[in-house]
């Protein structure tokens, strides 16, 4: 009997990104910033790949999004991979991007990927108090407040709906309830304000939040509610004599 022996070894197909680490720089909070890899299959044969960032489950919604996570390569075969990153948390990332191969093996291939994330500094004024003056009762008046962006990197504002309590004193409404600040810039709001009573001290508290701030900012609407005004121009009507009860 001939016995016949094979001897060999087993390698694993090869693969490469275009980049070696992935940096995406400073970044603003909960703003997307965008970085576009290739994955080529460098082997002789199709290889089926899943892409993945380890940890990005922390969080209640992904921080990492990839378009074509996963997918089929044919040898010599390029795929275009795009990472859109959102970060949710004030903080240097350093993190890696995964290759598992179908078959084969996890963790094949990993990319560092790098980033920190800032939260813009945003200044508002007026900063404690938005004086409207003398007001007419259920007449709107408008004043303004600047949102201000000190910072390289955009920044977003949301006006929190008024206190049900103080309708009853007076409504404002801004012309943005929210948006974003570009790069040190700076967003002019329109507020008006219409009162419902006749008082001299209307104090209603108008919140505003940026994003990444832990608290908002709070300003105090103050005004004095007016009504009609009447003047007499006489201080009294003298109808003279007058005869009561005569007979015609």
């Amino acid at each position: 009997m001939l016995s016949l022996t094979f001897k060999g070894h087993v390698v694993a197909p090869t693969f490469k990104f275009s980049e070696e680490i992935i940096d995406f720089g400073q970044v603003s909070y909960k703003f997307p910033a965008t970085k576009t890899v290739y994955l080529t299959n460098t082997s002789d044969v199709e290889i089926n790949y899943a892409i993945r960032v380890p940890g990005d489950e922390r969080s209640l919604q992904n921080e990492f999004n990839i378009t074509n996570d996963r997918g089929k390569l044919d040898s010599g075969q390029r795929q275009k991979i795009i990472i859109e990153f959102i970060p949710c948390f004030p903080q240097q990332y350093d993190m890696v991007l995964v290759v598992d191969l179908e078959g084969v093996g996890q963790d094949m291939l990993a990319v560092p990927i790098k980033a920190e994330c800032l939260v813009p500094k945003v200044k508002i004024t007026p900063a404690d108090y938005l004086d409207f003056k003398d007001v007419f009762l259920r007449h709107p008046k408008v004043a303004e407040v600047e949102l201000k962006n000190e910072d390289h990197l955009e920044a977003k504002f949301e006006i929190l709906p008024q206190e049900e309590n103080y309708k009853r004193v007076g409504i404002f409404k801004a012309d943005q309830e929210s948006g974003v600040i570009p790069p040190r810039s700076t967003v002019k709001l329109q507020v008006t304000l219409k009162t419902e009573m006749i008082t001299q001290n209307v104090r209603i508290p108008m919140s505003i939040k940026i994003e990444g701030y832990h608290i908002p900012f709070m300003i105090n609407i103050l005004a004095n509610s007016t009504g009609p005004k009447v003047e007499y121009d006489h201080e009294e009507l003298d109808f003279g004599s007058v005869d009561v009860l005569h007979d015609v």
